[in-house]
């Protein structure tokens, strides 16, 4: 774990407690970042069920293919547990193009932090429109009229 992936007030183990992330806590886990895993203190929380219904998720299991879906009423986020896996996946579907080849992935959710940053990103989600971006909708929406 390092301290540029985590943000005041997430969640962390230190000696196998639950503790809120404060600028020291940050400071701490920088200065043991060169350490081995055995030999931090500061360790991310894993992802489990529990923590899932803990954060208002549902859990529904797919009678055919298996696979088990968390689903948030407040946020539409869903987080997928594929039936050989053994981790969490964010349930959006990222493409991305890089010379002509479309890659598309779902990012792993492994730890308590990453279901933060989910939530984070849909909360903060927004749009800067400027004059110009309303011209082209604009135009775009009298094209299909």
């Amino acid at each position: 774990m390092k301290a540029n992936t985590l943000k005041l007030d997430y969640l962390v183990l230190h000696n196998q407690k639950i503790i809120l992330v404060t600028t020291e806590v940050l400071n701490a886990i920088k200065k043991e970042e060169h350490l081995d895993e055995e030999d931090k203190t500061y360790k991310p929380i894993a992802l489990t069920d529990k923590w899932l219904a803990i954060f208002g998720f549902n859990k529904k299991v797919n009678p055919i293919n298996k696979n088990t879906y968390y689903s948030h009423n407040d946020t539409d986020l869903r987080i997928i547990k594929y039936k050989n896996h053994e981790v969490f996946y964010l349930g959006y579907t990222f493409k991305e193009k890089n010379d002509n080849i479309e890659l598309k992935y779902e990012p792993k959710i492994n730890y308590l932090q990453d279901l933060f940053d989910a939530f984070y990103l849909i909360k903060k989600l927004s749009y800067e429109l400027t004059s110009e971006n309303l011209v082209s909708i604009e135009i775009q929406l009298n094209k299909d009229a």
